[in-house]
């Protein structure tokens, strides 16, 4: 089983000053990603990851919340050279929902918006070998600076 994931955090402070008045607003920030691979017996292998990013306030008003998740299972075939895979995206939703906010002192708006958002996926990947980077010692020489009418001289800078 291989596991990874990070989060971050961030305090933000916005001001912002018109004509006729100034407004501020302030919020935290974050975000996360979690991954998961576990190897079961006979080359197959599962993955599940997730992505989340929370909402982003403005000096209007509040910006939705985003993420993202997924599943898939593979399979290494051709000893052990490929490898077949499916996935689904957002696989127990169909559609991803966002709602926006904003208001001010003569206004308050709000906006939903729905998008087609789950999928799926085939994949398949070929190991055609390994490369070899061994270090190889060569000596340098410099024909690519320009030579003096001709001669083998170097020209002086």
């Amino acid at each position: 089983m291989a596991d990874k994931g990070n989060f971050n955090l961030n305090k933000y402070y916005i001001y912002g000053a018109g004509k006729y008045e100034s407004t501020d607003n302030d919020g935290y920030k974050y975000n996360t990603f979690l991954s998961s691979n576990i190897n079961f017996k006979k080359g197959w292998q599962a993955e599940v990851w997730g992505h989340f990013n929370s909402p982003s306030y403005t000096l209007q008003g509040k910006n939705p919340s985003f993420s993202m998740y997924s599943i898939g299972i593979q399979k290494e075939i051709l000893n052990k050279k490929a490898k077949i895979g499916l996935r689904v995206a957002h696989p127990f939703a169909e559609n991803k929902e966002f709602l926006t906010e904003l208001s001010g002192p003569a206004f308050y708006q709000t906006n939903r918006m729905s998008i087609p958002f789950r999928s799926y996926g085939i994949s398949f990947s070929y190991n055609f070998g390994s490369l070899d980077f061994k270090s190889r010692k060569e000596a340098i020489d410099n024909q690519d600076q320009k030579r003096n009418n001709g001669n083998d001289e170097m020209e002086g800078n």
